[in-house]
Formats: C-alpha cells, structure tokens, sequence
C-alpha cells in the first residue's frame, strides 16, 4: 500500500511594496502580504532537491478499519 509523504520545498515570494520608507513598507507587507498583495512564486529547479522530508501519512494509521477489511479480503 502506499504511503504519503510529505516535504518542505525552499522557495522565495518576490513583492514590490510601495511606500514612503522600508518601515512603512515593511508594515504594509507584514499586514496584507498573501492577503491583499500577492507576490510571485521564485522557485528553481534545484529547490526540489533541497526538498526536507517533514512526514508520511500511512493510510492504515490514517483508517485503521482500511487495514481490517483488506485482511479480512485477503482471506476470502
């Protein structure tokens, strides 16, 4: 059966903020990035190869009935 798993992949946001002062700008961002600013997607190819693995989700632990009814097929 197989399994889930599950990695953080490094990556960069790109945002242009328009402000008086890196202070204001730093506040604008910190309040409305992701929400009202979007900002762009940096990702190169070798960012997959620095890829963290961070978890595996195992169906049978997820659904443990899973597991007994494929047993229970097995046998039949």
């Amino acid at each position: 059966m197989k399994k889930t798993y599950q990695f953080d992949v490094p990556c960069v946001y790109y945002y242009e903020i328009d402000a008086n002062t890196e202070e204001e700008a730093r506040s604008i961002l910190n309040k409305k990035g992701g929400i009202e600013i979007e900002g762009e997607l940096c990702l190169e190819s070798e960012n997959y190869e620095e890829a963290k693995l961070v978890g595996i989700l195992d169906p049978v632990m997820l659904n443990p009935l899973k597991k007994e009814s494929e047993e229970i097929n097995a046998k039949i």
